[in-house]
């Protein structure tokens, strides 16, 4: 090769390098075939990694129009709300960097098809995998789940795992018989809060005789926090109540969803029955936890019924002896809603006659375990 010949390759070279090096921003979530309605996370990121300390911030759109913006660092994410029924609809991120440079990410999102009914909401999963030995299994792709309604195959359109939207309501026993109790509680919940990802939201919901938000959605977690250690212990437990209430403050949304009820006792003065919070729970896609405290883990039917409750949801109950091991079985529910996956479908039964769904979650690895949601009332006609 001639001098002229060996410069021009290495000129061709150092153009495909750096083509090859240049950033594009990619839109991560909602995937290409994603059905999206309620709430929906759209995240996009900077590849390569090493270029994203050039961008300056994000502007997210949907549907022409502008619904967020992030400046950098922070992650580029935005929470919207694509209403509650499945549509297609056009996304857009577009990246600044700070040489006035722009990058652009869009994805059209999928409709269902006529004969889908697109007013079908998709169905939300919560999952649970763990290994023969109990503990967690991240990181397992789509295709290791199948899942079945009432023994139809579905096709899975939307998987997601610790990356999507998680918002909390915890239910807080603050009755007279919580007295001795109440100050662990209010470490519990400090430590619980502060160790939740930045993504997730979390609403604080006390309970006695009555029910008593604490604070505002706009208050700092440290107002609330104050709050709750001003509250004093009093009164009886709504428990059907409380649970109801959590489950409605949840009812809308796209993402991972959880119910965390703290007591230390059965119900004594709900309105609501546990028929009423069990049909609440059937229709709802939330996971539900119940930590139960002295009298509360003691007590079999009580645990029967909250045990009963949060299998539907692919939720559990978990015993605290004592006040001290509080924080620790909230630590065990902020392990398992990290380590959860979110399986979404939209059914091919699409009948509104009210009637109970049965959903099966299996995986293709017989060596792990699979603990979901058990199914689904159908709205009623």
């Amino acid at each position: 090769m001639t001098w002229a010949g060996s410069v021009m390759a290495g000129a061709i070279a150092a153009v495909v390098t750096l083509a090859a090096q240049a950033p594009t921003l990619v839109l991560v979530s909602p995937g290409p075939d994603d059905y999206v309605s309620d709430r929906v996370l759209i995240e996009a990121r900077v590849e390569p990694a090493d270029q994203a300390a050039a961008v300056t911030g994000y502007v997210f759109y949907a549907d022409g129009r502008e619904v967020c913006r992030v400046e950098a660092p922070a992650p580029a994410r935005c929470e919207w709300d694509a209403g509650a029924v499945v549509r297609a609809h056009q996304l857009r991120v577009v990246a600044t960097r700070g040489d006035g440079g722009r990058l652009v990410a869009t994805r059209r999102t999928k409709a269902l098809e006529v004969s889908e009914q697109a007013a079908v909401r998709v169905v939300q999963v919560p999952a649970i995998v763990t290994d023969r030995n109990g503990g967690f299994v991240p990181g397992l792709p789509r295709d290791t789940f199948a899942i079945s309604e009432d023994g139809v195959p579905q096709r899975i359109e939307h998987f997601s795992s610790e990356e999507a939207p998680l918002e909390l309501v915890l239910a807080l026993d603050i009755s007279q018989s919580m007295e001795d109790a109440l100050p662990a509680l209010r470490r519990a919940v400090g430590e619980f809060v502060g160790r939740l990802p930045p993504h997730a939201t979390v609403s604080l919901l006390a309970f006695n005789d009555e029910m008593f938000p604490i604070g505002q959605p706009a208050d700092s977690i440290e107002r609330r926090l104050e709050i709750l250690g001003r509250l004093q212990p009093f009164g009886g437990t709504a428990l059907y109540d409380v649970m109801t209430r959590g489950l409605a403050d949840l009812t809308r949304g796209s993402g991972r969803r959880a119910l965390v009820v703290f007591t230390d006792g059965e119900d004594q003065s709900s309105r609501a029955t546990h028929a009423q919070v069990r049909t609440a729970v059937e229709a709802s896609d939330v996971a539900l936890y119940f930590v139960a405290l002295g009298r509360g883990q003691e007590v079999d039917d009580l645990l029967d019924g909250m045990d009963a409750l949060a299998t539907i949801s692919g939720g559990r109950v978990l015993r605290a002896e004592r006040s001290g091991q509080v924080g620790q079985r909230f630590d065990d529910v902020l392990a398992e809603l990290s380590h959860q996956y979110l399986i979404g479908y939209a059914p091919t039964n699409v009948k509104a006659d009210g009637q109970w769904r049965k959903i099966d979650v299996r995986l293709s690895r017989r060596d792990l375990r699979v603990r979901a949601r058990l199914g689904y009332r159908a709205p009623a006609p």
